[in-house]
């Protein structure tokens, strides 16, 4: 090929590139080798961010829901696109993406159509896995971010296993390195000296289990009052949760930050990270926390385990609360949680952003070979 590799990446939406796949599949824009690759990023309905503030090559498409009958003329707009842009790959992302991409790709004739699984489709209902089965049929290829992903994708979607690749998620370890706003926020949350802050990154919404969080840290605390806990993320739980806290005499230690775009900035005032999810692929969040260098505490699920042992940090089961209690527990020493800090720090270079765009670049490249 005497030019470069066209790729397009379709998704449905993008309101901010901080949510777990709309992260990386920005890192992927960002950081894919323009020597090689041209990439197109395809939004099926724009958003202020994509229109005002992606700065990269960009195609709305304006594609609405099934329900509506101009879905048909816009998907053939898409296709179009596609085919007088010659691009050579499309990836899509989430279900819409999915299903709407690659229905375009293959009426463009695209030679190569990238599914993703970035989660364990926790989500999925029956009309949803028999769309999934619909068009994974035309699919050639599957990119995931965790082994554990790839076996149920063998074993319950018999996809083969020869077109499924495992690519971790990347992380620009820069971001995180130590900040001088550590004592300013730290004061700014009402820390005292001698507090241990245990943060939580995560949308407010049940797959997070937020309630058990919150429960789990509640009986920590009766051990140790020392413990404070930071929660960094919104959504519709955030009434039930601040509720609860109150209910279980904790909310005076339990901050409520919101939605924030300095996710780095707030690692770094904390003594360790915590995520307490029911299901996950690769954790964006974990990642994080290895790259600030804290001590983790997280749920058995996905890939965690890949990531977070004993030697930096508790991996707990999914759910059981006390067991989240002991892990915080756990977090007591300050020496320990700096010989655990310093371990996860070491692990993320495994997940150093240039060593994965590596790996995208032999996918893409062995794609079409």
């Amino acid at each position: 090929m005497n030019r470069n590799v066209r790729i397009a990446f379709i998704i449905d939406y993008i309101e901010s590139p901080t949510a777990g796949t709309e992260k990386q599949l920005n890192t992927i824009l960002e950081n894919l080798d323009g020597r090689t690759f041209q990439p197109c990023l395809c939004i099926l309905r724009a958003s202020d961010w994509s229109r005002s503030e992606y700065k990269g090559e960009i195609y709305h498409a304006e594609i609405p829901s099934f329900r509506s009958l101009s879905f048909v003329p816009r998907l053939i707009r898409l296709a179009r696109f596609l085919k007088e842009n010659e691009f050579d790959i499309v990836h899509t992302f989430h279900r819409d993406g999915d299903l709407f991409g690659t229905m375009a790709a293959r009426l463009a004739g695209i030679p190569v159509i990238v599914g993703s699984r970035r989660d364990q489709g926790y989500w999925l209902n029956r009309k949803e896995r028999a769309l999934r089965k619909l068009i994974r049929r035309f699919q050639t290829h599957f990119i995931t971010n965790a082994h554990s992903t790839k076996r149920q994708m063998i074993a319950q979607e018999r996809i083969p296993e020869g077109i499924i690749e495992v690519i971790p998620n990347g992380i620009d370890l820069s971001l995180f390195a130590p900040s001088d706003a550590r004592e300013s926020l730290r004061a700014e949350w009402g820390a005292e000296a001698g507090d241990i802050l245990v943060g939580c990154v995560a949308t407010l919404r049940p797959v997070k289990d937020h309630d058990g969080v919150i429960r789990g840290f509640a009986q920590a605390c009766s051990e140790n009052p020392r413990l404070k806990l930071v929660l960094v993320g919104d959504g519709r739980c955030r009434p039930d949760l601040e509720r609860l806290a109150s209910e279980l005499g904790v909310r005076s230690r339990v901050e409520f930050l919101g939605k924030r775009k300095d996710v780095p900035r707030i690692l770094s005032a904390l003594d360790a990270g915590l995520l307490f999810s029911k299901s996950e692929s690769m954790s964006n969040t974990i990642l994080e926390y290895l790259a600030a260098g804290l001590p983790v505490v997280c749920s058995d699920v996905g890939d965690a385990g890949e990531m977070v042992d004993d030697a930096n940090g508790a991996l707990v089961p999914s759910g059981d609360v006390r067991a989240l209690a002991t892990g915080l527990i756990g977090l007591a020493d300050a020496d320990a949680r700096a010989r655990m800090g310093a371990e996860s720090r070491r692990r993320s270079r495994e997940y150093e952003i240039g060593m994965c765009m590596e790996r995208f670049k032999a996918f893409y490249t062995g794609c079409l070979s």
